[in-house]
């Protein structure tokens, strides 16, 4: 095998980011070198190492409004172009890895001079995202007149001109992609399974609120609270599921511009000793909160974003030994249907959402959906599979 220095391009602060960590370990297991390219927003070290990764921030310029600015992923930014070309230079860098879009086409341009292999990460579909929350309310005024879906799918169909391969989530994606004309074995899945060391030595700890409702049924959603997320369905057709089974409690972990509308929700139905909000938690201690739970929630709306991507709170819920409750996004359908681990509704119904809800305060279904789920994780959803996918893709470009 040939070692190779390897660049990943990640739009956002690192840490952290899952997908990025796994990628980036894989590749540094099977013995490449790893840079990664990143943003600054937080004034932390130009250059550190991490974990064996390399990591070369943006410079961070006072104040923070103005260095927010300057670190913004624009489709194209100069500041992103000038610090992604001079890493690729000094390295110097054998492959590029991009993650999504945003700085799809940076990273070309930057590629260009020492013809540098690209490999697009395609965790999202952009221009389903920002379709998304125009549809669903996500964006103000003027972020609806700058985030255009026509200007991200100009972008998206160059940017799979431009690079050799994709990384697709799911097989919906893979065949939205190709149906853009894009070559079969250009497109190849490494979805956002779990990497099993991470689960092995969780203890049930019950953290935080959890520890109050160890009696209750627990049914626990984690991640963003964005309208286009649809948790606001769940938190509605909850108050029909505690009428039936007052032992029942929402959990809610996460932040996001939705959260004030629905923890006013909450309490506008009298839910306040059924739905408990808990913020933002640190990575690290979500395998405990999902440990802790009896039920892990999807609330995603099933639409051109949900139908083409997936949560790795999927797979996470289902490492966990425990059974799913889930909009009927197609992945996550697919995947619930194939595997026999859960139970989906509608998504824009919470009269549907609480139906299945009260199905799953059933103790011996949801031990049975859970011991399906933890079966199939081992089979086969596990990151094992997609890391030995991202070293074959390394000997083909290398």
């Amino acid at each position: 095998m040939n070692r190779r220095k390897v660049g990943f391009i990640w739009d956002g602060n690192y840490p952290w980011d899952i997908r990025v960590e796994k990628i980036c370990l894989s590749l540094i297991e099977s013995g490449h070198e790893v840079h990664l390219v990143c943003r600054n927003t937080r004034f932390e070290a130009r250059k550190e190492r991490c974990s064996g990764i390399h990591i070369h921030r943006l410079p961070a310029i006072r104040p923070h409004g103005l260095n927010s600015l300057l670190n913004f992923p624009f489709f194209f930014n100069p500041i992103w172009y000038a610090n992604i070309k001079r890493i690729f230079n000094r390295v110097p860098i054998d492959i590029a890895i991009v993650r999504d879009i945003t700085l799809s086409l940076t990273t070309l341009w930057a590629a260009q001079e020492r013809q540098i292999p690209v490999i697009l990460d395609m965790a999202e579909p952009y221009p389903e995202m920002i379709r998304a929350q125009l549809e669903f309310g996500d964006l103000s005024g003027l972020q609806r007149l700058i985030r255009r879906p026509e200007l991200a799918h100009w972008v998206e169909k160059k940017t799979l001109r431009g690079v050799k391969k994709v990384f697709a989530m799911v097989e919906e994606s893979q065949r939205r992609i190709c149906s853009m004309g894009v070559p079969d074995d250009k497109v190849i899945i490494v979805s956002n399974t779990p990497d099993l060391r991470k689960f092995k030595a969780v203890q049930k700890s019950y953290p935080g609120i959890m520890a109050h409702l160890k009696s209750k049924t627990i049914f626990l959603y984690v991640g963003f609270i964005d309208f286009y997320r649809g948790v606001q369905v769940a938190v509605e057709g909850f108050q029909s599921v505690v009428k039936k089974h007052p032992d029942s409690v929402l959990v809610v972990i996460g932040s996001g511009g939705a959260t004030t509308h629905v923890k006013a929700l909450a309490t506008s139905l009298g839910l306040s000793e059924h739905v408990y909000f808990e913020g933002y938690q640190e990575h690290f201690l979500i395998p405990e909160y999902i440990s802790a739970c009896d039920v892990g929630v999807i609330t995603h709306f099933a639409c051109g974003l949900w139908n083409n991507t997936i949560p790795n709170k999927l797979f996470d819920y289902m490492a966990m030994n425990k059974p799913v409750l889930s909009s009927d996004a197609s992945p996550v359908k697919r995947i619930l249907e194939e595997e026999k681990c859960g139970m989906t509704y509608d998504s824009k119904s919470t009269v549907d959402f609480a139906k299945a809800a009260s199905r799953l305060t059933d103790p011996t279904l949801r031990a049975f959906l859970g011991a399906n789920g933890r079966s199939a994780i081992e089979r086969r959803y596990n990151w094992d599979w997609e890391a030995k996918e991202i070293q074959r893709q390394m000997q083909i470009l290398g």
